[in-house]
């Protein structure tokens, strides 16, 4: 999630807050292996939810595409959320609408918010620069409790899922596993 290119607005604490894009959901089709550094996990409910979600996240990645989709997992179940960034910029990165920003700053002590999530719309679920950027604010992490999930795709197709977590000085990966059909 951007943190400089996509914030649109500032929490109770003067962090800024990004937003997600909204698309109709498409059907995932075939889930070519991860090109990533990380083996797929064999256990894809490892974060605490159940796999339905990882699939409708997945079809929300497919249908935003080429666009970078953006939303929130929540206790009760998956947030999609909307892009606003114009479709040029929106293709590497993503910006909350001002309602999804504000509810997450709302919420991100609240324990209601489980995941942060956005799709690369072609290529893996690793980690990249503006997602580091989008993770900090001011020298601080932005949400350290609340754990980013990305969908990398490749053609349009999701194919895997990877997630990260903030731990005492960095963001780092915990949790990878291929999306299947």
């Amino acid at each position: 999630m951007p943190a400089d290119d996509r914030e649109c607005g500032r929490n109770r604490h003067g962090a800024p807050v990004r937003r997600p894009g909204s698309h109709d959901r498409a059907a995932v089709t075939d889930a070519p292996q991860s090109p990533s550094a990380d083996a797929p996990c064999d256990n894809p409910s490892k974060p605490g939810f159940p796999v339905a979600w990882i699939r409708e996240m997945a079809e929300y990645a497919a249908s935003a595409g080429p666009a970078e989709c953006c939303g929130l997992v929540l206790r009760e179940g998956i947030r999609p959320c909307q892009n606003v960034l114009p479709d040029d910029s929106a293709r590497v990165a993503y910006q909350f609408s001002p309602a999804d920003a504000i509810f997450v700053a709302e919420n991100a002590d609240a324990g209601t918010i489980l995941a942060i999530y956005h799709s690369h719309p072609e290529g893996p679920a690793d980690w990249s620069a503006i997602d580091e950027r989008a993770a900090w604010f001011a020298g601080a992490p932005l949400y350290p409790k609340i754990s980013r999930l990305i969908i990398g795709c490749r053609a349009g197709v999701p194919f895997e899922i990877a997630g990260y977590s903030f731990t005492e000085t960095a963001w780092r990966p915990y949790w990878r596993s291929a999306i299947l059909p």
